[in-house]
Formats: C-alpha cells, structure tokens, sequence
C-alpha cells in the first residue's frame, strides 16, 4: 500500500497517511483489501488529495501562534 501510494503522489506516505488509507480501504475489517475496496479508498484518497492545499492554507492562515496546533480561539476565526 505504501508503494502504491508512493508511486501516485510521487512521495513517501506518512504513517498517519497510510494508517487512514489502509482503515478506509478495508471497510468489512478483514485485514485484508479486495480489489472494490482498494478502488473506493483510492477514490477517496484523491479527493482528498484535491483539497488537501486549501485545507493548508486554512491552517496556516488560523494557526496565528504558529505552533502547527488549532486552538479553540484560532478555531472561531475558520468558523
């Protein structure tokens, strides 16, 4: 799997990455990933990637303290 997502992103998965891609992918818990579930984790892990630069930019706009953590204050600013 971490290749898989090494070759679409062109860089290596973090652990969270691969960790919510795998928990996504294997929907029925089996330990195992069929080739529907394969398919509709990818889908979702695209759209993901699609926002994920905004979701970025939301962070590094809100995070005023610049300590990589939204606190609740920073938090009322997005909402």
């Amino acid at each position: 799997l971490r290749d898989l997502l090494r070759h679409l992103d062109h860089q290596t998965p973090s652990n969270l990455h691969l960790e919510w891609v795998w928990n996504l992918a294997d929907a029925n818990k089996d330990g195992k990933i069929s080739e529907g579930e394969l398919f509709s984790a990818l889908i979702e892990y695209e759209k993901y990637q699609k926002r994920k630069f905004g979701i970025l930019d939301l962070f590094e706009k809100f995070d005023t303290n610049h300590d990589s953590v939204l606190q609740g204050s920073e938090l009322q600013g997005i909402m």
